[in-house]
């Protein structure tokens, strides 16, 4: 943690917000895997190359050998002998949000991972915007590092390069939840009521239906997803769950 600790310091990300550890493996007293996660604040008016560069050449320098974009799906790829093509990614990604359906901005940042083929210590770096509250712009560091190299460490490989996502993107997607909200003002309201009862009801209101699971027996279905659709649960003849997709 120290050299971490260090290497930090001499970059521009120089505010520690938080440090925790939990014990992955607890024997009696004495904790011989845990898991670190340390975060840290740049401020938000700096230069987004400047920070991305920073924030790379930190990770690199601890054994990175991956990235993907800071939203939780994986799809990582393996860097690549430049770096400037990800820096480029992650400069765009944090200095142009994206508009959300309700006004609010989408950062997206970049993550970067070693698998801790080289010293045992896997370690995740992750960068995005805003650290403590809604409005709040600064530049947030996370790393997570631990032994346990089935908690940190497993890396998921896409097909493809990570890419930005696009304001036409987000509106598309904006739109299927507003479907699927819609939808939901049906599915909700049937939760309890005879499935006679209940399917007529759904196909009063226009929309289509799909029983994935009764009594415990769970059915293939289409895996696509259709906000116009209710996949509906059912327990002895009536309904107890019911979600649009």
């Amino acid at each position: 943690m120290e050299k971490i600790n260090a290497a930090v310091a001499e970059t521009v990300f120089k505010e520690p917000i938080a440090s925790s550890w939990g014990c992955i493996q607890l024997t009696g007293i004495f904790c011989p895997q845990p898991m670190h996660d340390l975060v840290f604040a740049a401020p938000a008016d700096l230069d987004t190359k400047l920070v991305c560069t920073e924030f790379f050449d930190l990770a690199k320098g601890f054994g990175a050998v991956a990235y993907s974009l800071n939203n939780g799906t994986g799809n990582a790829a393996k860097l690549p002998a430049e770096k400037d093509e990800v820096i480029e990614l992650c400069a765009v990604g944090l200095a142009k949000p994206l508009k959300d359906f309700d006004g609010s901005e989408i950062y997206q940042g970049l993550a970067l991972y070693d698998d801790g083929a080289k010293d045992q210590i896997g370690k995740n770096f992750s960068l995005g915007r805003g650290v403590e509250s809604v409005g709040d712009k600064r530049f947030n560091l996370t790393i997570a590092f631990s032994r346990d190299l089935n908690r940190v460490g497993p890396i998921t490989y896409g097909t493809e390069k990570p890419k930005l996502r696009t304001q036409p993107e987000v509106n598309a997607g904006n739109a299927l939840n507003e479907r699927a909200a819609e939808t939901m003002k049906t599915a909700n309201p049937i939760i309890g009521m005879k499935e006679a009862d209940a399917i007529a009801k759904i196909e009063a209101d226009g929309y289509t239906w799909v029983v994935v699971d009764r009594d415990g027996e769970e059915f293939i279905t289409d895996a696509s997803y259709n906000p116009e659709r209710i996949r509906l649960t059912i327990r002895d003849g009536v309904i107890y769950d019911a979600v649009a997709g």
